[in-house]
């Protein structure tokens, strides 16, 4: 036999490289694909934060004013008062300014009388469940008002267990002059007098020493136990006033004051 040659199994044919056009059409794919990767990242890390900010409560714009705070020395420490700070919310305060040297004055009780709270006057007059108490309080604050007083303190009472119509309703009053203070009074006294009050009697008040520090004027509407009663005094630039819903009540708080 003739020698064969050995056998020599000839090599896989090569795969031919992908052409140009192919190429271009492979890396469109990748970018395509990419981009779409990029947009959805972006979409989403928006969305979060659209979500995140959208979820968080809304908060208000605070202005935070120092003068409002009130010092400890300003503060009433009985334990029967309800000491109200002078960021009051009721139509925000009247005075311009306040020193609370009125403040200070107000005694924790006067007579038979026990303080239920002491605040910087707003321009919101206080409530009552009876009419010509609530027009009475409604005028003082608006003669007030009107006087830009520098410091203005509204103060509750309360006869014994009662806080109803015998309670007190008591405002100390600040202003430029004893003239000032002065002519708010006869204002008011003038008013009062068109709302069907009596003028009951008027004099001078008084110092320790005798010496003349203003005028106070008694006014009275009706008569008997439930008579409404409103006295009225000044102390050289201080205005104040008592109001009540019973005869006589006005008159005896008045009486136990220290000013």
């Amino acid at each position: 036999m003739y020698n064969q040659p050995p056998f020599n199994p000839s090599a896989s044919p090569a795969v031919p490289p992908p052409s140009g056009s192919n190429k271009k059409v492979l890396f469109g794919v990748l970018g395509a694909v990419g981009c779409f990767g990029l947009l959805f990242a972006v979409a989403l890390a928006f969305g979060g934060y659209y979500f995140y900010f959208r979820s968080k409560p809304s908060v208000a714009n605070v202005n935070v004013n120092s003068n409002d705070t009130p010092s400890s020395s300003n503060l009433n420490t009985n334990s029967n008062s309800n000491v109200n700070s002078n960021t009051n919310t009721n139509g925000g305060t009247i005075s311009s300014g306040s020193s609370g040297l009125l403040r200070a004055k107000v005694q924790p009780k006067v007579g038979k009388f026990s303080l239920v709270k002491v605040e910087a006057m707003t321009a919101t007059p206080p409530t009552s469940s009876f009419e010509v108490v609530r027009n009475v309080n409604a005028l003082l604050t608006r003669i007030i008002t009107a006087a830009s007083p520098t410091e203005a303190v509204y103060a509750r009472y309360r006869d014994g267990s009662s806080d109803s119509y015998d309670g007190i309703d008591h405002r100390l009053v600040q202003v430029g002059s004893a003239a000032a203070a002065g002519s708010m009074m006869e204002s008011v006294v003038t008013e009062l007098k068109g709302m069907g009050f009596t003028e009951r009697r008027r004099v001078p008040n008084t110092g320790q020493d005798r010496s003349t520090l203003g005028t106070k004027v008694y006014l009275q509407k009706g008569d008997g136990q439930y008579a409404d009663e409103v006295v009225l005094w000044t102390n050289n630039t201080n205005f104040l006033s008592a109001v009540t819903g019973k005869g006589g009540n006005a008159s005896l708080f008045e009486n136990g004051t220290t000013y």
